[in-house]
């Protein structure tokens, strides 16, 4: 009977440092989770960004305008607006 006091005490300590590993693993495992989610969205991003960039290029506007039924613009198409300068207003 003496002794239950000091095996409670080893018995604590073996639990709380098992449950210290245990929650380091845990640990781990959710920082690798997380960077592979990470890495994920940045190949996602990038691809974003590249179709974006793509899409922005004159070839490419051309062809949606083509495919949609839309025709080349002329230079008569474009009307150039003049608003004459107001005198005795400040700016």
């Amino acid at each position: 009977m003496k002794y239950l006091g000091l095996v409670l005490c080893i018995n604590l300590m073996v639990i709380a440092y098992v449950w210290q590993n245990i929650e380091v693993m845990r640990l781990r495992m959710q920082i690798r989770d997380t960077r592979l989610a990470q890495l994920d969205l940045m190949q996602e991003n990038d691809h974003i960004r590249y179709e974006i960039e793509r899409r922005r290029t004159m070839k490419a506007v051309e062809s949606y305008a083509r495919d949609n039924g839309l025709r080349r613009w002329k230079p008569g198409d474009i009307e150039v607006i003049v608003i004459p300068e107001m005198k005795g207003k400040n700016k």
